[in-house]
């Protein structure tokens, strides 16, 4: 019935927050750093991003300017720390219901697709809009890949898919 996103948000924005709040903490100048030293720091918040979506807290070392350096961080202060990335995705999902003409409490099931939808807190942002709990059995990845190849067999007329329909999706309502 509708659609909208922010195309300019993603989880690489949430791994960039760690990084860059590392950075400043240990008085590192972003941009002073070299490349490689950035792309090191990113891969240690990423790792840590990604296993907060199972565990309480997170830790991993970096070397940056010759000294090791320890990054820690816990749920509580990576959902205070990305709160203003979070509330960016509250739009979206307001426009898409606004644009379909429907509340909240008419959608029956709560699907959560993409690698992002891992982190504990926008699964708890979707339960508090939608008043109910995403879909805790479907994979946010395999989700993605499904419709990836079902795309990829309509683009290749694969005649497995001659009862299949896709329409294009825009990303906003028309």
């Amino acid at each position: 019935r509708a659609s909208s996103g922010d195309a300019f948000l993603g989880g690489e924005d949430f791994t960039a927050r760690i990084a860059r709040q590392f950075a400043k903490q240990n008085d590192l100048d972003w941009d002073g750093i070299s490349a490689a030293e950035r792309a090191a720091l990113l891969a240690v918040a990423d790792d840590i991003k990604l296993r907060l979506a199972g565990a309480d807290q997170a830790a991993g070392k970096v070397r940056i300017v010759a000294r090791e350096l320890t990054l820690q961080l816990d749920a509580a202060q990576f959902d205070k720390l990305t709160e203003d990335l979070v509330a960016r995705l509250r739009r979206p999902i307001e426009t898409s219901l606004y644009d379909a003409g429907i509340a909240a409490e008419q959608i029956d099931r709560v699907i959560l697709v993409g690698g992002a939808t891992r982190m504990p807190v926008i699964r708890s942002l979707a339960a508090r809009i939608f008043r109910k709990l995403p879909e805790p059995g479907t994979d946010p990845d395999h989700a993605i890949a499904l419709g990836a190849a079902v795309q990829a067999g309509l683009i290749a007329r694969h005649q497995g898919l001659n009862d299949m329909v896709m329409t294009d999706v825009a990303p906003f309502s028309l």
